[in-house]
């Protein structure tokens, strides 16, 4: 009776840890959409500001290597 209980914990257990690993997996998910939806906002908030100027030279920046520019 006492393995019997053993056995019904540990696959309690074992199927929270799962359920748990899978909550966590989605949040992380959620977490790097958003990331990536902000960092696309962002350029092209930055390309909309820039379409008066030279747009060229900021496409050639960012086609660098290292993407690093000194004035």
């Amino acid at each position: 009776m006492r393995t019997k209980r053993l056995l019904y914990i540990l696959i309690l257990i074992i199927a929270l840890l799962v359920i748990i690993n899978i909550y966590q997996y989605n949040r992380n998910s959620d977490f790097e959409r958003t990331i990536g939806y902000e960092y696309q906002r962002t350029v092209r908030d930055t390309i909309f500001v820039l379409e008066e100027g030279d747009v060229n030279l900021w496409l050639k920046i960012l086609q660098e290597k290292d993407g690093q520019f000194t004035l």
